[in-house]
């Protein structure tokens, strides 16, 4: 089954028509110029292969250049991604956070390879080398956060026939590696969608692609938003992300709680750039002087005022429509809570909420909702009362020392 989730993030506050072709984008070289193709290099780059490569199921790269309609391509391997990059060239400006963090992993790629020159420029080879460092990076933290190894996924028949199923494949339990296209242009993301979802959409999007979890989105409608920083950018790009390595678990396709993955996205975009995660909860900083990406403060004041959902409502939530604007604080704080607080029942929790579920009938979202709670009980070992008061306290003791 192809199960197709749309993840509203920061870029789907604008979704204009689709262009009939992208206006022209930059040229780039053929071939690599830092590592040059060569094995030794690429391998001191974390990469195993640049195109032509296989991408997901049938599909190989090719087809994805044809399909984004035959602009020029960096299609980049991995251990565990495959990247197709249209992005060009970006000018580090004069966002503290944004040039600070960019001159910092361009610190780290120096050393690999210091005989080229970096400036304030970032061509589009190296702006796709610092985006598949980031994609493997996010991955380390996910599978650290929870206890995970490729030894998980190995033994797969065994294992299910043990009944503790752990998925398809090694990549979390897929068969092939996330699949993540970052385009310049929202046309050449549509026209993707369009062949392979059967969607008209041209903002962000993530579905199960064959055998694999697919992200693509693009920078154009972020500078149409006046929000073209490479950081808010991949502040997005993380939280999707993660609600990609949620789902890809166990290849439990949408098993796991809604609160559960958005928290998660949430805490993943955060810990990229607090200020651009304002995707569904309220607040657009404008400039330096909002504060409204400031979530700590408003999380405590609703929760010591008694307004924040409890676990038990919570808990209930089956859909991402059940959570309103407000609540995203609130599944934020109590997977941060979840993860600073009970962090030696990460990996439990995730196995028990991500447990594939067979039933695809009309019961499916009634059993996720058993299956959540008895996670929370047979893991955690406390009621959702129970779960609000150590929350309450650990939102008290934590957030007041940042007023």
């Amino acid at each position: 089954m192809k199960l197709a989730l749309l993840l509203a993030t920061f870029l789907a506050l604008w979704a204009p028509s689709l262009r009939a072709q992208d206006t022209s984008l930059e040229e780039f070289d053929e071939v690599d110029p830092y590592t040059k193709g060569q094995p030794e290099l690429m391998k001191l780059a974390g990469i195993e292969a640049f195109g032509p490569i296989a991408w997901s199921g049938k599909v190989r790269s090719p087809d994805v250049k044809a399909a984004l309609g035959g602009v020029d391509v960096i299609f980049i391997e991995s251990a565990n991604f495959r990247l197709a990059s249209t992005l060009e060239s970006y000018k580090i400006g004069e966002d503290r956070e944004d040039k600070r963090w960019l001159n910092a992993e361009i610190a780290e790629f120096k050393k690999l390879f210091p005989k080229h020159k970096y400036g304030t420029k970032i061509d589009p080879w190296l702006r796709a080398h610092l985006w598949i460092r980031r994609l493997e990076q996010w991955h380390a933290d996910f599978t650290k956060t929870f206890g995970l190894s490729y030894d998980d996924f190995t033994n797969l028949e065994k294992r299910a026939a043990r009944g503790e199923p752990m998925g398809a494949g090694p990549y979390l339990g897929q068969k092939e590696k996330f699949t993540v296209l970052l385009a310049q242009k929202r046309s050449a993301l549509g026209r993707y969608l369009r062949q392979y979802a059967g969607l008209d959409v041209e903002y962000s999007y993530r579905f199960q692609h064959e055998n694999s979890y697919f992200l693509g989105t693009n920078f154009e409608l972020l500078e149409e938003g006046e929000r073209d920083f490479e950081i808010a950018f991949a502040s997005g790009v993380a939280a999707s992300l993660t609600a990609n390595f949620v789902d890809a678990m166990r290849d439990s396709r949408n098993v796991a709680p809604e609160w559960f993955r958005y928290g998660l996205a949430h805490a993943a975009a955060r810990r990229v750039d607090p200020r651009w995660n304002q995707w569904q909860a309220g607040g657009d900083p404008t400039s330096e002087d909002d504060d409204s990406w400031k979530w700590e403060p408003r999380v405590l004041g609703l929760a010591k005022n008694k307004v924040a959902p409890p676990w038990s409502e919570m808990m209930g939530w089956a859909k991402l429509e059940q959570i309103k604007p407000r609540d995203h604080m609130i599944v934020w704080s109590r997977v941060e809570w979840l993860l600073d607080e009970r962090k030696d029942k990460a990996r439990e929790l995730l196995l028990a909420f991500t447990k594939p579920i067979d039933d695809w009938g009309p019961k499916r979202d009634e059993l996720r909702v058993q299956q959540h709670a008895a996670a929370l009980k047979n893991v955690l070992g406390a009621t959702p009362e129970e779960l609000d008061e150590a929350w309450l306290a650990w939102v008290q003791r934590t957030y007041g020392k940042k007023r």
